[in-house]
């Protein structure tokens, strides 16, 4: 089920990447929890499809062009490490960034029940139980 699981994963990034909504939570549940970091701006829980789907909308759209690439995907039972880079532009800026952080994806039954995003990789590794 792992591979699956890193299948799953891997699509929501690239649907993501394409502002493919449908495709890109296709395979979650209808509770999902999303769990941005404590220093992002909106750091509250964020439940349900409908309520994640507006919430990583808004934040596209309030950093500009924004790309997601994989860089590797780690699996850990039911949950899978993505190590990712974000490439952001700013709007009205040619001024390019680079961030790489994680997120701790957890899956039940093939299905993406929640998203913690961790701002430093080592952590989500940690919170994953690869890391002592």
């Amino acid at each position: 089920m792992s591979q699956e699981n890193v299948e799953v994963v891997r699509r929501v990034y690239d649907a993501l990447n394409h502002s493919d909504w449908d495709a890109a939570f296709e395979a979650a549940e209808p509770d999902l929890e999303l769990i941005p970091p404590d220093q992002s701006p909106v750091s509250a829980r964020v439940r349900g499809v409908d309520q994640v789907r507006a919430w990583v909308a808004d934040q596209q759209e309030t950093v500009g062009n924004l790309a997601i690439d994989v860089e590797e995907l780690i699996e850990a039972d039911e949950c899978i490490v993505a190590l990712i880079r974000l490439r952001v532009r700013p709007r009205g800026t040619d001024a390019d960034f680079e961030l790489r952080i994680a997120h701790l994806w957890t899956l039940r039954d093939g299905k993406l029940t929640r998203c913690e995003v961790f701002p430093e990789r080592e952590n989500a590794l940690e919170a994953a139980g690869l890391r002592e």
